[in-house]
């Protein structure tokens, strides 16, 4: 009985350590989100995970490494740079625009109009040295007139030499004044051609304000033009004549109502004192008049091309409709014992908006 016990027990010993070792060779591994496959398959699986990962690894190696451009993309990248850096880009602003045309030439130059740059500094620089020169000129020729004046030489020594002072008075006034013209039209032409991103109506505003005029022809009202210039000329001839009469009277006086008998004005006492003063005060408030008459002009043409600007611009949509047609309305008549009422035929005008 015993050997039959002894027996028994090594075939179980037996049988599960065959039952291991069966079990060792179809162990269950776990992998790729609960999927099942024996242990004769972890080396593959194994092998494969590794082989995925050496993948992963050399892709991230790859991105991780600057990657070399094209030779169209190094020659975009080489334009931009530059492009930041320079006068001719495309993206500067409209504010940024016209501070750059502060300085003569330099807008013109970002809107590639190459020629107008030395075109500008040129003429603003002749027209500049040549009012200075003329300037001196003047204050040479003021100073032989006052001498002459001053010695009481007679009327036919400074007449000429008060003809001489006012002429090159007249053309310092025209150098400086076609010199300033110039540089405001620099500014205006900077603006005008201006090719990036704008409002109109800021647009055409901006331009009456740098140049009178400027804004009709950018909204093509050209009829407007002659007729402002033809006011602007008048009122600045008018401040002109006024203003170097006030000066001429304002002298006199000066020279006549200091009490000193060495000095004599150029009419050789021929006026008094009181009537020198009276045209001098009046000369002076003509000339003020006429300044607050170029002001007003020249802020009534900004005003002008606003508002044309704006109606040009303005957003007219299909919905608005105006009809007119017939009705009828009742109306009260209200009496001192008895109200009535009428029923009245007329038309109605409808505006859809």
């Amino acid at each position: 009985m015993r050997r039959i016990l002894l027996a028994i027990t090594a075939l179980l010993l037996l049988s599960m350590i065959g039952t291991v070792d069966v079990c060792a060779q179809n162990l269950i591994i776990k992998v790729d989100g609960g999927r099942k496959i024996t242990a004769s398959k972890a080396d593959s699986v194994l092998l494969d995970s590794l082989r995925v990962q050496s993948l992963d690894s050399t892709i991230l190696t790859n991105e991780l490494k600057p990657k070399k451009a094209s030779p169209a993309q190094q020659l975009n990248e080489a334009v931009a740079q530059r492009q930041r850096f320079s006068l001719t880009k495309d993206t500067i602003s409209p504010g940024s625009h016209f501070a750059l045309s502060l300085v003569p030439g330099m807008a013109q130059i970002n809107n590639r109009q190459y020629w107008k740059t030395p075109t500008f500094i040129a003429a603003i620089g002749a027209l500049s040295a040549g009012g200075l020169i003329t300037s001196n000129q003047y204050n040479v020729a003021k100073q032989n007139w006052q001498q002459a004046v001053n010695l009481g030489q007679p009327y036919e020594i400074v007449a000429p030499l008060n003809r001489q002072m006012n002429s090159l008075g007249t053309a310092r006034t025209a150098l400086f004044a076609m010199a300033g013209a110039t540089y405001l039209y620099q500014l205006a032409d900077a603006v005008y051609n201006y090719k990036g991103y704008h409002n109109p109506v800021r647009k055409a505003t901006m331009l009456a304000a740098i140049f009178p005029g400027a804004g009709f022809f950018y909204t093509k009202t050209y009829w407007r033009i002659p007729i402002y210039y033809g006011g602007f000329v008048a009122i600045a001839t008018v401040i002109d004549y006024n203003s170097r009469n006030y000066q001429r009277y304002k002298m006199a006086y000066s020279l006549n109502a200091d009490g000193d008998p060495s000095t004599v004005d150029e009419f050789n006492g021929g006026y008094t004192p009181e009537a020198l003063k009276n045209a001098r005060d009046g000369y002076r408030r003509n000339r003020d008049l006429g300044i607050i008459c170029m002001v007003g002009a020249y802020a009534l043409s900004i005003i002008d091309t606003y508002v044309i600007a704006t109606l040009k611009n303005w957003d007219v949509s299909e919905d608005l409709a105006m009809t007119i047609e017939p009705t009828s309305f009742e109306e009260l008549k209200v009496y001192s014992t008895t109200n009535q009422h009428t029923t009245n035929v007329g038309m109605k005008l409808k505006l859809k908006f």
